[in-house]
């Protein structure tokens, strides 16, 4: 039987190299294309890292609903003042923060200065006035009015509670904090400050001077609305603005209960 024809060598060694070398010229593009996928990947990274962070939108959130707090009794014109009305009721509010109201009713301040304005709406005021048909809405409507500056104080700087010193600037709402009228949100609106310069100034409105003695300083904003301002601890050489303003709103009273 004839001997099968042998394979050429040299064939065979030419066919093993370009087996071994067929593998490496792919790569080469696939290289490429990971080189690009990788330089793309960090000049993404670098660009995101390269814009600066969105600052946090301030909006009110809400409605809320809580209690105003104890049973509220006040006399009325009525029998020469020796009738009264009894009520507790409930608000609905807009905050920054819901656990806001929580905070201020724990305030020593709050109850007293609560009842103080409610007695004020309501002893103008007689039992038909209070705890009937339309007299009712109007009363609640004016117990909204009274008690929003004290469930809702200004705020000068980021104080946990709205009469505590500014930490930076030494400033504080002054004695008649509580007549304020100035009702802007706290992140919309700045204070500007220079004490060297004993100048105060609430956004546009007119610059008002101060020696540093002064605890009840009335400052105008530019349509008129006023806040006051303590500056007896004002850091020597403070220079800036300070956001000032309200922390939320209150849209309703809603009269729980009232017995006469």
């Amino acid at each position: 039987m004839a001997d099968k024809e042998k394979p050429d060598e040299e064939a065979v060694a030419e066919g093993e190299e370009n087996a071994e070398e067929q593998p490496k010229k792919n790569r080469g593009p696939l290289k490429l294309l990971l080189g690009i996928g990788l330089l793309v990947a960090t000049g993404g990274t670098l660009a995101m890292m390269a814009i600066p962070a969105k600052e946090k939108e301030h909006k009110f959130g809400g409605p809320f609903f809580a209690n105003l707090g104890e049973e509220i009794v006040v006399s009325t014109p009525d029998g020469n003042g020796t009738r009264y009305v009894k009520f507790r009721s409930d608000c609905e509010y807009a905050a920054y923060e819901q656990s806001y109201f929580a905070a201020r009713v724990a305030d020593p301040f709050y109850l007293p200065y609560l009842k103080s304005k409610a007695q004020l709406v309501a002893s103008s005021r007689s039992i038909e006035d209070t705890a009937i048909g339309p007299g009712r809405e109007e009363f609640a409507a004016a117990l909204r009015t009274k008690l929003e500056p004290i469930i809702f104080p200004v705020h000068i700087g980021k104080t946990a509670n709205a009469l505590d010193i500014d930490a930076k600037s030494g400033i504080r709402p002054g004695v008649s904090h509580h007549m304020a009228t100035f009702r802007g949100r706290f992140y919309d609106h700045t204070l500007h400050v220079d004490v060297p310069a004993g100048i105060l100034r609430l956004g546009d409105g007119p610059e008002i001077t101060f020696r540093g003695d002064e605890d009840d300083l009335e400052v105008r904003s530019a349509i008129g609305d006023t806040v006051y301002v303590d500056v007896t601890h004002a850091q020597p050489g403070f220079q800036g603005e300070l956001q000032i303003g309200v922390h939320g709103k209150l849209r309703n009273v809603i009269l729980e209960a009232i017995a006469q």
